[in-house]
């Protein structure tokens, strides 16, 4: 009996103890829904927080913004060329989206025909202003040259179409005399009775009919049109 009593007592410390010994602590078993629980945390994640940029990201967006050589700058227009009504070739440039070329092309000014042109940033800015400034120094040449023509067509005038006209008007006033010295003595010799020969007669009948057109109303209206043209000439 008492070695089959030492044999329990040792094996009783094999046998798993019902309570705790005092100081003692047992670690706790990990639930049993805690595997599925991690699970579908992972394959439903929480919604993602508002980003907020950070200041690196607020410079970086300015500078693309007015960075010409970056499809995302904003600071881009279009100018409008003219040319010939029968021009057609429209071709999209290769630095234009689809997008803009047709919004630049329906934008278009409606009373000439015209082509658009891209401008981006300052640097293109400054290139049109450039060729603007050419154009209208070359402009201002060609109305120089324009100017100096007229000078020129002016003082033609004034000395040789001036000259000939006051010759035009001594040669009138002598042939007027002329003419006056004829009609008096033609009447004279008419009125003594002196036969007239067939060259004098037409001659007296050629300078009535002259007298006769400046008393009709219609060579009237003409000689006062040569002489509008006279005074707008001068």
């Amino acid at each position: 009996q008492q070695q089959q009593q030492q044999q329990q007592q040792q094996q009783a410390p094999l046998s798993p103890a019902p309570f705790a010994l005092t100081g003692q602590t047992q670690a706790p078993a990990p639930p049993a829904g805690g595997a599925t629980t991690a699970v579908t945390a992972a394959a439903n994640p929480s919604p993602p927080r508002d980003y907020a940029p950070t200041i690196n990201d607020k410079l970086t967006k300015i500078r693309t913004s007015w960075d010409a050589s970056n499809p995302q700058c904003t600071m881009v227009t279009h100018f409008y060329n003219k040319v010939d009504a029968s021009f057609t070739n429209f071709t999209r440039p290769p630095n234009e989206s689809p997008e803009e070329w047709e919004a630049a092309m329906k934008n278009r000014p409606k009373e000439y025909n015209s082509i658009p042109v891209k401008a981006a940033g300052f640097s293109d800015l400054f290139e049109r202003d450039r060729l603007q400034d050419n154009h209208v120094k070359q402009t201002r040449i060609l109305l120089n040259q324009i100017n100096d023509k007229l000078t020129c067509l002016n003082e033609k005038h004034d000395l040789h179409s001036n000259t000939m006209l006051l010759k035009c008007k001594m040669r009138q006033k002598n042939l007027n005399v002329k003419l006056l010295k004829i009609a008096i003595n033609l009447s004279i010799l008419k009125y003594k009775g002196y036969p007239l020969t067939n060259d004098e007669e037409l001659l007296i009948a050629r300078f009535n009919s002259l007298l006769g057109k400046l008393d009709d109303p219609v060579g009237l209206n003409r000689v006062n049109e040569l002489w509008a043209r006279l005074s707008s000439l001068k």
